[in-house]
């Protein structure tokens, strides 16, 4: 809890809750594994959004720290990616 939940701003105090509450639910935690053959994703850029809006986009990714470029990163992932589709 205390590396991936921030409860700064809230009420909620985990060690608040009866042990015979948090017993139940830590006995329900079923680890698995998965193989995963596929990852799948798009790439948004805001094109959708106002003008000004995409100027803000454009100006951040200039100052972003990058080690190549947005077209580089695009081309490098569709050589690795031919298309399947006509």
């Amino acid at each position: 809890i205390d590396k991936n939940e921030d409860y700064s701003k809230s009420k909620y105090d985990f060690s608040k809750l009866p042990d015979s509450y948090v017993g139940g639910m830590l006995g329900g935690i079923v680890g698995f594994e998965m193989k995963i053959e596929l990852l799948e994703g798009k790439f948004k850029m805001g094109h959708e959004r106002g003008e000004a809006e995409r100027k803000n986009v454009a100006e951040q990714l200039k100052k972003a720290k990058q080690e190549r470029t947005f077209a580089e990163f695009t081309a490098d992932f569709y050589a690795k990616h031919p298309s399947t589709k006509a």
